[in-house]
């Protein structure tokens, strides 16, 4: 959702302290004793992977408070769309709440023989999962490129 590489992560809590009661391991083969420093390394999950932090920072630089919030306000604007769109044709029933909590947009689709050519063609990869009256598929819309289009095309293909 916010436009970096999935091993960018980080994870803001009010105490820092929590974070190194948490995840203190004091693995000798990684951490040394000895060292006076403040090792931020043991009280973080990924071992103090600096590079995640540039990632973070240099899109933060990019994008800003208002540019991510507008990109996250546009996914969900999305997945909202979606979901409309969904419950409206009789060809699938909406699994997800509507509007959706998240930008997960879960449906039933009823397939016919159109819609088993479609796949074939591989225009849209979409996931699916189990559910009580078979598997559904899951859209996940964390674009902010998203198109309503493409959303039209999915729905009517």
């Amino acid at each position: 959702m916010l436009g970096v590489p999935l091993q960018c992560s980080f994870l803001l809590a009010p105490d820092a302290r929590r974070f190194q009661r948490a995840d203190s391991l004091t693995a000798a083969y990684l951490f040394h004793p000895g060292n006076e420093g403040y090792d931020l390394g043991d009280s973080t999950v990924g071992c103090g992977r600096r590079p995640d932090a540039v990632k973070m920072f240099l899109s933060w630089n990019w994008y800003g408070r208002s540019g991510y919030e507008q990109r996250v306000n546009r996914a969900y604007e999305n997945a909202a769309l979606l979901a409309g769109k969904i419950a409206a044709n009789p060809r699938f029933t909406l699994v997800s709440e509507n509007p959706p909590p998240c930008l997960q947009v879960c449906f039933y689709f009823h397939a016919d023989e159109e819609a088993e050519r479609t796949d074939r063609q591989g225009r849209f990869l979409v996931d699916f999962a189990p559910g009580p009256h078979g598997e559904f598929f899951r859209a996940v819309l964390n674009s902010p490129n998203q198109k309503e289009e493409t959303l039209d095309e999915l729905v009517l293909a």
